[in-house]
């Protein structure tokens, strides 16, 4: 996504919520799966503090009462690259949608050459691609935000 410096902040808020309140159920399950891997994984709930009040502390001073004056700015939620990577890696074990079907309209050729005619259904699993060694390593099944890095 590349920032616009068209859209203000209160705008950019109204589309976050308007996406978290749309998808409500998909990032209840995100947001629950998420939190219990940082419970059963405290170095990496230690890493996302670390990362935040580092973040803070540079951008908001050291009074840390100001922190929660205000939501966080988009350059700020921009810096926070190691909580990115464990949404990412939490999301890469536990998909809020383990499996989708497409309809095909027209026919086509997927890029491993498979031909897949018109009025096909195609359907694949988020859920298993997360945990295939081949392409995440022997450690597919481990909770690594570090992979993201």
């Amino acid at each position: 996504m590349k920032k616009k410096e068209s859209y203000s902040e209160e705008f950019l808020q109204h589309v976050a919520l308007n996406f978290i309140l749309a998808g409500r159920d998909t990032s209840s399950v995100a947001l629950s799966w998420f939190f219990w891997l940082c419970m059963k994984n405290p170095e990496v709930e230690e890493n996302i503090l670390i990362e935040i009040c580092t973040v803070l502390m540079e951008t908001r001073g050291s009074d840390v009462s100001k922190w929660t004056d205000e939501p966080l700015a988009f350059d700020e939620v921009d810096r926070l690259v190691y909580l990115k990577a464990a949404l990412s890696e939490s999301l890469r074990l536990y998909p809020s949608v383990p499996e989708d079907s497409k309809h095909v309209v027209n026919d086509d050729v997927l890029p491993n050459g498979t031909f897949v005619p018109a009025g096909s259904m195609v359907t694949y699993s988020i859920y298993s691609v997360g945990r295939m060694k081949f392409i995440w390593g022997e450690d597919c099944l481990e909770f690594k935000p570090e992979r993201w890095l």
